[in-house]
C-alpha cells in the first residue's frame, strides 16, 4: 500500500475504534504499522478491518491481529471457460455441480411429483 492508503486504513481504524485506537497508537502510524500495512495490498486491509469490525471487538487491534486477519484474504478467481464451464482459480479445476445417484434422483423425482400431484 502507498501513503495515501496507508493513511486511509489508519482514519478508519481511528474512526471505528475511537479515543481507544487513538490513545492507544496515535494520531498517525508508527514505523512498526506503516511498515506492515506498506507490505499488504489494499483488498487485504479492507478485508482484514472489515473482518475486524465484524468481530465486534469493544478493543482496537494490535499489529498482529490486523496482519493475521489481511493474510486470510483470498480473492475469487472464478473464470469460465469457451462451454460455459466454470473454473476457480487459474489451475483450470472444473467446479463439478454435485451428483447422486441415480437410485436417489428417482427418490427425489417421485417425491417432486408426489407434490406437485396436489397443486391446482
Amino acid at each position: 500500500m502507498n501513503t495515501a492508503e496507508i493513511g486511509v486504513i489508519w482514519s478508519l481504524l481511528g474512526q471505528t475504534w475511537g479515543a481507544k485506537f487513538l490513545e492507544q497508537y496515535g494520531p498517525k502510524p508508527n514505523e512498526a504499522w506503516s511498515a506492515a500495512l506498506a507490505n499488504l495490498e489494499p483488498d487485504s486491509a479492507k478485508y482484514a478491518l472489515t473482518k475486524l469490525i465484524d468481530s465486534g471487538s469493544a478493543f482496537p487491534p494490535t499489529l498482529p491481529e490486523f496482519v493475521v486477519w489481511a493474510k486470510k484474504y483470498r480473492p475469487i478467481d472464478i473464470r469460465m471457460d469457451a462451454n460455459g464451464r466454470m473454473y476457480l482459480g487459474g489451475d483450470c479445476t472444473p467446479i463439478e455441480a454435485p451428483r447422486c445417484s441415480p437410485e436417489v434422483a428417482k427418490a427425489n423425482l417421485a417425491k417432486l411429483r408426489e407434490m406437485l400431484k396436489d397443486l391446482p
